[in-house]
């Protein structure tokens, strides 16, 4: 299968990974523990299944309301801090480039989020 974020194709890697808990999440830099994850092993690029599904653009109707948000990966976030919890974003984060408004894809989890950009 295939995700924006990586040019190779990824596999279902669960049970290769599941011995090792110090190989991190391309997504959200937390270690892969148990659970569906995906990867390239040539490199060395994994992904949790939550993290994998994370839709590329979505509308936050209560947090921010006027802009619908783009999916950045690294490198393209560095620098940003989220604006849910002022962390520094280093794994996937929503950004809206109008006005600078930054979420880690898992803050957003928590957010009133449309994925299908439904403003109706």
């Amino acid at each position: 299968m295939q995700h924006f974020s990586h040019p190779h194709q990824l596999h279902d890697v669960s049970t290769t990974v599941s011995h090792n808990k110090n190989l991190p999440c391309f997504g959200c830099k937390l270690p892969l523990s148990g659970g569906t994850c995906y990867g390239c092993s040539a490199c060395n690029f994994y992904l949790h299944k939550f993290c994998f599904d994370h839709p590329q653009s979505a509308y936050f109707v209560d947090s921010h309301p006027k802009h619908t948000v783009g999916l950045l990966y690294p490198p393209y976030c560095q620098g940003a801090v989220c604006d849910a919890c002022s962390e520094p974003c280093n794994g996937f984060t929503y950004n809206c480039t109008l006005c600078e408004f930054n979420v880690h894809a898992n803050c957003a989890a928590f957010l009133h989020a449309d994925p299908n950009n439904d403003r109706d």
